[in-house]
């Protein structure tokens, strides 16, 4: 009886322990992949960071401004953007759209339907066209066919050595990189943001009086809510 009940004793010491360990693993191991997704949160951080110190000290000024002229004198302005890039094209696209009369964003899921989009483009137009690795041939094939018809084209990618940079009048660099699996747009997003600010700069007064008559179709429509909205 004695031999039996140290025995059982040490046996549900084992199971203790055992269950112990097998509690303790998941949380080591979630501890870990706590502390490893940090730490890869704070490489994205500070890849990013560099990559925004990077741009801003290697655009072109006189092809940034040089596009800031264009786009401000430009008749129409069509924006391209394939893949990842779309967003970037998109968010361009409708705050130029504040800015400008003829703005013209570019649907690139269809190729016969973004040419029929752009067939017209001419000498007096502009064309925006936003490419990173991996570079699209829809975006490449729509360069050439608007550098044919003699427009405009700020190029919007990721150095000299871009598929687009070739047919660019004037060319933006913005850094980008894949920390992860995820493409980083922080960079040229910056870049377009600054380019888009530099023109309504230089043509406040059109952008003002733009905005004003938005204002008014806005409450008109209610199409946002108001701090009265809010209260209610």
């Amino acid at each position: 009886p004695v031999g039996w009940c140290i025995g059982t004793a040490l046996s549900m010491v084992f199971y203790v322990t055992a269950i112990r360990k097998a509690l303790a693993e998941p949380l080591a191991v979630a501890e870990a992949e706590g502390q490893a997704a940090e730490v890869r949160a704070e490489a994205e951080f500070a890849a990013d960071a560099e990559m925004l110190k990077r741009t801003r000290e290697g655009v072109s000024r006189e092809d940034f401004f040089g596009s800031v002229a264009a786009i401000n004198k430009a008749h129409k302005i069509y924006v391209l953007g394939s893949r990842s890039s779309a967003s970037l094209a998109s968010f361009a696209a409708f705050y130029l759209n504040y800015l400008c009369d003829n703005v013209v964003l570019i649907d690139t899921s269809s190729t016969s339907e973004m040419f029929e989009q752009m067939f017209r483009i001419s000498e007096q137009d502009v064309c925006i066209a936003i490419s990173f690795p991996r570079y699209s041939n829809q975006t490449i094939n729509a360069l050439s066919f608007a550098k044919s018809r003699g427009a405009t084209i700020i190029s919007i990618t990721d150095g000299e050595m871009s598929p687009i940079a070739q047919y660019a009048t004037y060319l933006l660099v913005a850094e980008s990189s894949m920390v992860s699996f995820v493409d980083s747009l922080v960079a040229p997003l910056s870049l377009i943001n600054a380019l888009i600010a530099a023109c309504a700069k230089e043509n406040d007064g059109h952008v003002c009086e733009n905005l004003g008559e938005l204002e008014k179709i806005w409450d008109k429509y209610h199409v946002y809510r108001t701090d009265k909205e809010e209260q209610e």
